[in-house]
């Protein structure tokens, strides 16, 4: 309940001691109450994440692979176990980090109502990456303006898979020759 005039109102948020988040995020709901009394903003409502753990790609590094002493820009490039996937994209798109199994996060490429588009898992608990979604019509110019690249929502996406992101590109594969898509992983 607010006061007249008060504007904000800190709620406090805290898991249960039996809270089980090791097989992905939990979260808590919180929204505003239409009343007349008052006028609630759009939007009204939001969540709090409960994370097992925030990560950097050296935590994941020593959680997973304890015997590895090399740099993280060594590391990363390489495909342990050689399983085909690079140690940078189980990390980035939370694959499981010794037996990543490529159709649970990687970028999937589809057109979508005649539009290029890319669905992949965005961990939350990844703190030290940028995911750049880029577009191109000739593989040497890219964009990630918002002119050209747009976030959606894919009609079959559950409001609960919070992990997964859509992205497409915003000119239609019928009036573009050619199109081309990637997601660039930057360090913050």
């Amino acid at each position: 309940n607010l006061s007249p005039y008060q504007t904000t109102a800190l709620i406090s948020i805290a898991p249960k001691s039996t809270a089980n988040v090791a097989n992905g995020p939990r979260f808590v709901q919180v929204s505003i109450k239409p009343d007349a009394t008052y006028k609630a903003m759009n939007p009204s409502t939001d969540r709090v994440f409960i994370l097992d753990q925030m990560l950097t790609h050296d935590l994941w590094q020593t959680r997973y692979f304890p015997t590895s002493s090399e740099a993280w820009s060594t590391f990363a490039n390489r495909d342990s176990g050689n399983t085909g996937v690079k140690n940078l994209a189980r990390y980035a798109f939370g694959l499981n980090a010794s037996n990543p199994v490529v159709t649970n996060g990687l970028p999937r490429y589809e057109f979508i109502s005649n539009h290029l588009s890319v669905t992949f898992r965005r961990p939350l608990t990844v703190t030290d990456l940028d995911y750049v979604v880029q577009v191109s019509d000739d593989l040497i110019n890219w964009s990630s303006l918002v002119n050209d690249v747009e976030p959606f929502t894919l009609p079959t996406t559950s409001s609960n898979d919070v992990e997964s992101v859509s992205f497409r590109s915003k000119a239609p594969v019928t009036g573009t020759p050619k199109q081309f898509m990637r997601v660039v992983l930057e360090p913050r």
